[in-house]
């Protein structure tokens, strides 16, 4: 009698954890698809960078100008400014970065464009980008969540959201 009620009360649980796994399940995916640091109090890095203080994951930031592409830049062609380390696809490239490294930049420091808008730093995937002039826009995209579709619909009143954010991060830093 004893082990009957166990055994249907460990039934229950089942139906209940598989129940609820669904949701837990949901929950994670919607975690990991959105992941924002705040600009206040949050800092980990100023520019958007990987453990090794690698700048938008290896890819060149010349090659978006250049090849009007992200190309993936080669560790042995690679530049420290700032203390971050940028890597590049040719000597040319490293060349020009040198020279004028703010040209080449991305804005708000490689977070992502559409993100800073909300005044969230969001990291990006280098190929989810936008060039406006000499202005270099990267954004946070996965299968479920593209960021670049949403700032061109909006880009004037996003960008004035974000260059106004961004001031305030910034501010904060000083």
């Amino acid at each position: 009698m004893v082990f009957g009620f166990f055994f249907k009360f460990a039934l229950q649980q089942i139906f209940i954890l598989t129940y609820n796994m669904k949701y837990s399940l949901f929950l994670f995916f919607l975690f990991i698809s959105i992941p924002s640091l705040y600009c206040q109090g949050n800092d980990t890095s100023f520019f958007n960078t990987d453990s090794n203080s690698k700048a938008i994951q290896g890819y060149d930031v010349v090659s978006y100008f250049t090849e009007k592409q992200p190309v993936q830049g080669n560790k042995d062609i690679s530049f420290v400014f700032n203390q971050i380390q940028f890597y590049f696809i040719s000597l040319e490239n490293r060349e020009l970065f040198q020279k004028n490294p703010s040209k080449y930049l991305p804005k708000y420091s490689g977070w992502c464009a559409y993100a800073m808008a909300s005044n969230q730093r969001v990291r990006i995937n280098p190929n989810s980008y936008s060039v406006n002039g000499d202005d270099l826009f990267l954004f946070y995209q996965t299968a479920f969540v593209n960021t670049r579709s949403k700032w061109i619909k909006d880009s004037i009143n996003l960008k004035n959201k974000a260059d106004l954010n961004w001031k305030k991060c910034i501010e904060s830093y000083d």
